[in-house]
């Protein structure tokens, strides 16, 4: 009983942290680095974009394509969302062992530091590449925070990983 009470003051303590603070650090990383880039490339790239913004952690990119004079429609969502937090919650009701809350935090942070760098290169040189900001949040990230919701369930998966 004093195991569940620990895991729920500690699921109660994640989920206030990721809505009081983490949410919000979120925005600013997008708002400060993220939308310069776009700022930038509406500016000086031959691109032209625009972008309508629904919250500080994610907007709709507009890019426009000269071969088919239509826009492209991206998607951005900062990483480290809700995937992030379901995933550090579940490996804790599961009491998942250290190097768990290692791999999810780091493949997290790991692919929004990605995001983040592909942004420009794309605006300027590529606009396709920012396709891979959309698979990325939408397929990759849910697929690793389940690999690694299995990796705690299966003793088999971890030793064959040599965890």
């Amino acid at each position: 009983m004093k195991s569940l009470l620990k895991k729920l003051a500690f699921i109660l303590l994640i989920v206030a942290v990721y809505f009081a603070i983490w949410r919000d650090f979120r925005g600013l990383v997008t708002t400060y680095t993220v939308l310069p880039q776009i700022e930038y490339s509406i500016q000086n790239c031959d691109q032209y974009s625009y972008i309508d913004q629904e919250k500080s952690t994610s907007f709709d990119l507009y890019v426009y394509d000269s071969l088919t004079e239509e826009y492209d429609y991206f998607r951005y969502t900062t990483p480290a969302g809700f995937y992030f937090l379901f995933g550090l919650v579940m490996i804790v009701l599961l009491q998942a062992r250290k190097i768990h809350y290692q791999l999810m935090a780091g493949f997290h942070l790991t692919l929004w530091f990605i995001t983040i760098l592909i942004f420009l290169p794309a605006l300027c040189l590529y606009p396709p590449l920012l396709h891979f900001n959309t698979i990325a949040i939408k397929y990759i990230t849910p697929f690793i925070t389940f690999l690694i919701i299995t990796m705690v369930l299966s003793p088999k998966f971890q030793k064959k990983l040599n965890l």
